[in-house]
């Protein structure tokens, strides 16, 4: 997602602890890409590492490393304005999971 915001070299300046529930996994989904992208839009940092501790059908644990803006060393190529729940999916695939989802741009 944030490859989609900018292509700008990122570094974990700020750590942060999230976690995340939906009510199965496409809502969970849709509910983390929402918090990833608030840092973004309410927070002003670009995510730049994120590390996944727990994960199960409802629930998320995860640490983000983002990189506050700078305007002087970030381009921002897309502006991303939200997450939809249209044509979401999230598919359990022989080598992972696979997911699809569209952004409102």
């Amino acid at each position: 997602m944030f490859e989609l915001i900018t292509d700008s070299p990122l570094g974990v300046k700020i750590s942060e602890e999230v976690r995340i529930e939906g009510k199965d996994r496409p809502d969970l989904m849709v509910n983390w890409l929402r918090e990833l992208l608030y840092f973004w839009t309410g927070k002003e940092r670009l995510v730049a590492a994120v590390e996944i501790r727990t994960l199960s059908e409802t629930g998320l644990f995860a640490v983000v490393g983002t990189d506050p803006f700078d305007p002087g060393r970030h381009q921002i190529r897309n502006e991303l304005k939200a997450v939809t729940y249209h044509q979401i999916r999230v598919d359990r695939t022989d080598d992972g999971w696979e997911s699809q989802v569209i952004f409102d741009v």
